[in-house]
């Protein structure tokens, strides 16, 4: 696998497979739910890396396109629902999971 331009970051080597997901709280109030969230995932065998709710939604959105093949929004909405919004940067498309369904689907 080889990464276009600046597709993959410095510290990845190109031919590393990117991670299953992204955790991007959508504000520094989220940012400890994220690393909860992270950390199940994590133990369910997932390559998981956690943004900084202090980062712009577009910042957020970059990081991950370059470092996974999914991104779990993680705001008030979605903590509060427990119905968490992934973004899948291949298909381009976004899903609704269940958190209890998210490391399945994360594995799909």
């Amino acid at each position: 696998m080889r990464c276009p331009g600046d597709a993959c970051p410095r510290y990845r080597s190109a031919s590393e497979p990117k991670l299953d997901a992204f955790v991007a709280p959508m504000g520094i109030g989220q940012n400890a739910a994220a690393l909860v969230l992270a950390k199940e995932l994590r133990a369910a065998g997932l390559a998981i890396e956690v943004g900084d709710g202090s980062f712009r939604l577009k910042k957020s959105f970059e990081a991950a396109d370059k470092l996974a093949r999914r991104m779990v929004i993680l705001g008030e909405d979605e903590i509060a629902s427990g119905i968490l919004t992934v973004k899948d940067f291949s298909a381009g498309e976004q899903t609704k999971v269940p958190r209890a369904d998210l490391a399945d689907f994360l594995r799909g």
